[in-house]
């Protein structure tokens, strides 16, 4: 698994008054992550390095290949698993959503699925309005 991206959401209100006008909205973060199907145990290095940077982080991870090799169903166990013990939102891109999830539920408050990395940032918002909505087909 390594790194490809970081990003940052920050959210500015316009055409407000006075100080209602300045004052700070969270900033939201994304890690994006592509797996590469190699050491598990890199893989989490890498990942639980990631979420230790700030919280509330949602982790995304990047499948390119529709078929899971072993290596990579195993990569993506751990970060689900991983993703549930640190409360972490985790969000998986591409592949097919029933290799990767192998029958759980992709709803409720922790697995979601995008067909790919632009679709989900795409739907992606500040409050949590439609990332929090079930999973694109």
């Amino acid at each position: 698994m390594e790194l490809i991206s970081r990003i940052t959401v920050h959210c500015y209100e316009m055409g407000g008054v006075g100080d209602e006008a300045h004052k700070p909205v969270p900033v939201k973060s994304l890690a994006i992550f592509r797996v590469l199907g190699r050491s598990t145990v890199r893989a989490m290095k890498i990942l639980n390095a990631e979420i230790a940077r700030a919280s509330g982080q949602v982790m995304v991870l990047s499948i390119s290949a529709r078929k899971l090799s072993e290596d990579e169903k195993h990569i993506c166990t751990a970060a689900m698993e991983q993703g549930i013990r640190q409360s972490t939102k985790m969000v998986f891109c591409g592949g097919d959503p029933s290799q990767i999830f192998s029958g759980l539920a992709t709803d409720g408050n922790a697995l979601k699925w995008f067909p790919s990395i632009p679709s989900f940032v795409a739907t992606y918002e500040i409050d949590g309005g439609r990332q929090t909505a079930n999973a694109a087909p």
